[in-house]
């Protein structure tokens, strides 16, 4: 493998990775906390690995727009609530999903603020 092909193909291959991780994991069969009982860890752990994968996306280097890695990752977080829905023993929540996106916009504030305008100057 070219040296210009390994820059390219190890951040994809980790974040592809990560996708499948973090998929794998949240539909797994497990105990979910009562609807009634707001864990505020369980959703700094939503927040968490969604700025992780945003973060892997953006230096996974796609080329997109930045909108549209948060509208792919914003789905991929609501098609995990989908799914959780059939699987035993875990429940779909909004709650997850705002979670997910709150994460999305802290990297990418983080991103403009800090990366983008050290690059401008």
């Amino acid at each position: 493998m070219q040296p210009e092909q390994r820059k390219i193909f190890y951040p994809r291959f980790l974040f592809l990775n990560a996708l499948l991780l973090v998929f794998i994991i949240a539909t797994l069969p497990g105990k979910t906390p009562p609807v009634d009982d707001f864990t505020w860890l369980d959703k700094l752990f939503h927040a968490t690995t969604f700025l992780v994968l945003a973060i892997l996306m953006r230096f996974a280097n796609f080329k997109l727009a930045w909108w549209l890695d948060f509208i792919i990752l914003f789905c991929f977080g609501v098609f995990i609530e989908f799914v959780q829905q059939f699987v035993p023993l875990r429940t779909a929540d909004y709650f997850d999903i705002l979670a997910n996106a709150i994460g999305l916009i802290v990297f990418y504030l983080g991103y403009f603020g800090f990366y983008k305008k050290k690059q401008l100057g």
